[in-house]
């Protein structure tokens, strides 16, 4: 498998609920986009959306990074519930299965899977809770996938939700459900993305202090 090879997969909420932080969503994930295109060595983008129970959505699976188009309003329009299980249970799935159909010389040496949600579980029919945290242990022991958990909230209770699911607290990334929150969580995906393609691991500080809000006024925002 070549070193330089890095597969990030992005799991985004797309539920009612985020519909006040769309656009600051749509441009955090563009600035994430811009300064992975940036980073030296390869990667891959899986992107997928999710709401509810049946509402999921792959964008993009193993796409080369610097061929993926930014996100624009029509592409993210949140509607629905929070099939949280689901969506991360047939993510991994379907990149497994893709992963096993590539020959070993063409696979990723690393793999990072960052799930952003505003919310708890409350729709999925597919997993359980605790399925998921059987799959996220599997794909850790055996495979070294990486899991990032990024919820809205306080961090006792993000810690929780991520804890269910076998995401230890280091792992986990609390913001406030506004335009700085969403940035300094999506930033921190990338610094933790960053770390990894270079070095190979994800230190303790991948969480950033300040993501800086973006917006209308940014150059980052969402166009139409």
């Amino acid at each position: 498998m070549p070193s330089n090879l890095t597969e990030i997969i992005f799991i985004i909420d797309k539920s009612t609920s985020m519909e006040p932080i769309r656009e600051q969503t749509i441009a955090a994930f563009n600035k994430f986009l811009e300064d992975q295109q940036r980073e030296p060595g390869r990667a891959m983008l899986t992107l997928v959306f999710f709401s509810s129970s049946g509402k999921y959505e792959t964008r993009y699976s193993g796409a080369d990074i610097r061929r993926v188009n930014p996100l624009t309003a029509v592409d993210y329009v949140p509607d629905g519930m929070t099939a949280l299980s689901d969506a991360i249970g047939k993510t991994i799935n379907e990149t497994g299965a893709r992963l096993e159909q590539t020959p070993e010389s063409e696979r990723p040496a690393h793999v990072l899977v960052a799930i952003l949600t505003d919310g708890a579980e409350n729709d999925s029919k597919d997993y359980t809770v605790a399925k998921i945290k059987e799959k996220i242990l599997h794909q850790e022991t055996k495979y070294s996938w990486k899991f990032l958990f990024l919820g809205a909230g306080l961090q006792d209770a993000v810690q929780a939700v991520a804890g269910a699911y076998g995401i230890g607290g280091l792992m986990c990334c609390p913001y406030n459900a506004d335009a700085q929150g969403i940035a300094k969580s999506v930033s921190s995906v990338s610094c933790a993305t960053s770390q990894l393609r270079t070095s190979g691991a994800i230190d303790a500080g991948w969480v950033v202090e300040d993501g800086g809000a973006v917006g209308a006024d940014n150059p980052a925002a969402a166009k139409p």
